[in-house]
C-alpha cells in the first residue's frame, strides 16, 4: 500500500508540476506578448527618430544656405556704406565749392552795387 500512495503524491505532484509549468508558460507567453508590443513601440519611435533627424538636417542645410545669403547681403551693405561715404564726400566738396562760389558771387554783387552808387552820386 505503500507503493500506492506514493505512486499516487507522485501522480498528484505530477499534476501539480502541470498545472504550475502551464501558468508558466501562460506568464511566459503573457511576457513575450509585452515584449512584442514594446518592440513595435520602439519600431515606431526609432521611425519618428529618423524622421526627425531628417528635418533637422534639411533644417540645417537651410540655416547653411541663410548664413550664406546673410554674408553676401553683408557684403553688398559694406559696398554700399563705402559707396555712399564716397558719395556723400564728393557732394560735400561740391557743397563747399558752392559755399565759396556764393561769398565770392556776394562780394562781387556787394562790389558791383558800392560803384554803382559812386557812380549814381558822382
Amino acid at each position: 500500500m505503500m507503493v500506492e500512495d506514493l505512486l499516487q503524491q507522485l501522480v498528484k505532484m505530477v499534476a501539480k508540476n502541470n498545472e504550475l509549468t502551464q501558468t508558466l508558460m501562460e506568464k511566459v507567453e503573457g511576457l513575450q506578448n509585452n515584449v512584442d508590443g514594446l518592440e513595435g513601440k520602439l519600431n515606431g519611435l526609432e521611425g519618428k527618430l529618423n524622421s526627425f533627424e531628417g528635418r533637422l538636417n534639411n533644417f540645417e542645410g537651410r540655416l547653411d544656405s541663410l548664413e550664406g545669403k546673410l554674408d553676401g547681403l553683408e557684403g553688398k551693405l559694406n559696398n554700399l556704406e563705402k559707396d555712399m561715404h564716397t558719395r556723400f564726400d564728393k557732394v560735400e566738396r561740391q557743397l563747399k565749392l558752392l559755399e565759396s562760389d556764393f561769398d565770392l558771387l556776394y562780394a562781387k554783387t556787394a562790389e558791383h552795387e558800392r560803384t554803382l552808387n559812386r557812380l549814381k552820386a558822382n
